[in-house]
């Protein structure tokens, strides 16, 4: 127990563990991207129909988010399979749940000391662009994602640092592309 208790304490007793991990069991370690939206593109005119509360609405609507939950338009470059379970789960009071019914879009948005949104949700392929127009931004905008090739020009990216919080190992040379081609689990694929 008591390298478990200096694993948290000491940063030196946390690569020693990692190392030997590495080396006993095969893994490897990687480093993930958070996106973040440059501030020029927060701060857009807005146009449209801004995004509103669907925890205020009909049945109907929210009906119709969970059927697009199930099968959407792609909007990250990492996109999570199979994710009712886990998107219902962190979002089944809707009071993060969001619908902009000119863009017929829906967005899971929450307020940090940043702007996160976690998901983008439509029947058709719709602009991160142009889903910032639609929002209001008090810092700066997170992605709970990796954006699509496209709109990846609207971000900037670095590092995940989860520290003690988050540690990513893999085993086997696919999952080398996480480091390699920038890429983030979604925020709202962690169980």
């Amino acid at each position: 127990m008591e390298l478990i208790s200096d694993y948290m304490r000491d940063e030196q007793s946390r690569h020693m563990l990692n190392a030997l991990t590495q080396k006993t069991f095969g893994f490897d370690f990687v480093n993930q991207y958070r996106y973040f939206v440059k501030e020029e593109f927060c701060n857009s005119k807005k146009v449209g129909e801004p995004f509103k509360p669907v925890s205020e609405m009909g049945e109907d609507i929210k009906e119709k988010y969970k059927e697009l939950v199930r099968n959407s338009y792609p909007h990250s470059a990492f996109e999570q399979m199979n994710k009712f379970g886990l998107q219902m789960f962190y979002t089944s009071g809707m009071d993060t749940v969001y619908y902009s019914s000119d863009l017929d879009c829906f967005i899971v948005k929450e307020q940090d000391c940043d702007t996160v949104i976690t998901s983008v949700l439509c029947r058709k392929k719709v602009g991160l662009a142009e889903v910032l127009k639609r929002i209001d931004v008090e810092n700066r905008v997170r992605l709970g994602f990796v954006p699509l090739g496209e709109d990846r020009e609207l971000c900037e990216c670095s590092v995940y640092d989860g520290a003690d919080d988050y540690r990513l190992f893999y085993r086997g040379a696919e999952l080398a592309a996480i480091e390699r081609d920038k890429l983030y689990f979604p925020d709202l694929s962690h169980a």
